[in-house]
């Protein structure tokens, strides 16, 4: 994974960090900033202005600070897909948190993908069993 250097952090208001960009070239919308002293930390670019990147913190900003370097991963957030996911609970970045064990898929997808033509979209008539319980409010 090659990282290149992104800028540093300007501010943080809440989940939103605020990078000054050092580079012409800046990341494209949806990609996730790491640190390079904390790999665990990760940001993803939202909004541009002017030579400020606005990202969202995907992880605890606690570790974050002002001036921290922040560096490209040239990727978007994936998550593991196909049937070794199916029952399992995961997090954001595909952790498992079930405690059954590490998913070991090896297919990832973005959580940013395009939508389906409308074409190839079947309309059915059947129920569909989702296992979520109805609740009434008498």
């Amino acid at each position: 994974m090659d990282k290149d250097f992104v800028g540093k952090v300007k501010s943080v208001i809440g989940q939103v960090v605020q990078i000054e960009c050092v580079t012409e070239n800046l990341p494209p919308i949806y990609e996730i900033l790491t640190a390079s002293e904390d790999p665990l930390v990760r940001l993803e670019v939202q909004s541009y202005a002017s030579n400020t990147i606005h990202c969202l913190s995907l992880t605890d900003v606690s570790k974050i600070y002002r001036n921290m370097s922040i560096y490209t991963t040239n990727s978007s957030l994936t998550i593991p897909v196909g049937s070794k996911t199916l029952g399992r609970v995961m997090n954001l970045f595909g952790d498992d948190q079930d405690g059954k064990g590490q998913i070991t898929t090896t297919i990832r997808m973005p959580i940013y993908d395009k939508a389906p033509t409308f074409n190839t979209l079947k309309p059915s008539a059947q129920i569909l069993e989702t296992g979520i319980k109805v609740v009434d409010f008498v």
